[in-house]
């Protein structure tokens, strides 16, 4: 048997995981085990692909608020040197492994995965605003 699953209703079941702070967390469905920290690239692909179904039509106008907290939440997290802007907060890359593996991971700062999510994040909550949502 093969199970269909909808894109929006993929981005309503990851919702009820969002931390409270806005962002996801590196081990997606366990946010408050011990060692699990909110991770900046996820969080911007989440943002983007919840901002982009909103758009579409595919979620309820009600979604907006979530990529607007995901946004928020990575917003407030960047720090800056100099006029340079430092996205911190993204894992370098996982393989399959333990939530210890996970949780372990080392993170980067303007990583270009990292980076790369940040912009397509920019794009769709500006897409949002213009749309005025």
């Amino acid at each position: 048997m093969v199970y269909l699953i909808l894109p929006g209703q993929l981005l309503q079941s990851l919702c009820r995981y969002q931390g409270a702070d806005g962002r996801w967390y590196q081990v997606v469905n366990k946010p408050e085990q011990p060692g699990n920290w909110p991770e900046n690239s996820c969080t911007c692909l989440f943002a983007a692909a919840l901002a982009r179904a909103v758009l579409l039509g595919m979620l309820p106008k009600e979604y907006a608020a979530r990529a607007h907290a995901a946004y928020d939440g990575v917003i407030r997290s960047l720090s800056w040197q100099g006029d340079d802007i430092q996205i911190g907060g993204v894992c370098v890359g996982t393989g399959v492994g333990t939530y210890d593996f996970y949780c372990g991971r080392p993170c980067s700062v303007n990583d270009l995965h990292g980076v790369g999510a940040f912009l397509l994040m920019c794009t769709a909550m500006q897409q949002l605003q213009d749309a005025g949502l």
